[in-house]
């Protein structure tokens, strides 16, 4: 079984994004110590799963190549293989990717006779890379 690594940005009041979806507060300068942390944590991932909302920012922000980024990490940001995880994409607006959609089932979270959980990405599309 493949190990699943959680990375996650939050605000110190505990928000993902502003009001309005925004998430430029995280273009904040990176300590050297929180850089080799980040490294340590991306040494060994093969395949990044990202949510429709944030891909629609971070697939187009790291094929732009962004200036304050060393190429290692750009490299790594546009080579690794990701997975688009989402219910309303039916083809993939990002070049060279393709969708397809996990097998239906009951909504996120529900029960089924048998009292177990549903899979949460039962009836939901993946881009992938």
């Amino acid at each position: 079984m493949r190990k699943f690594k959680l990375q996650v940005q939050v605000s110190a009041d505990g928000y993902m994004a502003g009001p309005n979806g925004e998430m430029d507060w995280m273009t904040m300068p990176w300590s050297d110590d929180l850089n080799a942390y980040l490294d340590a944590v991306q040494r060994d991932v093969d395949t990044i799963v990202l949510g429709r909302k944030l891909a629609e920012g971070f697939i187009p922000v790291w094929a732009s190549r962004p200036e304050h980024e060393d190429e290692a990490t750009i490299d790594f940001m546009n080579t690794t293989p990701k997975v688009v995880i989402s219910r309303s994409l039916a083809e993939s607006p990002w070049e060279g990717w393709r969708c397809r959609t996990t097998s239906s089932g009951p909504s996120r979270g529900s029960r089924s006779r048998t009292g177990r959980t549903s899979s949460p990405t039962a009836g939901r599309r993946s881009c992938r890379r």
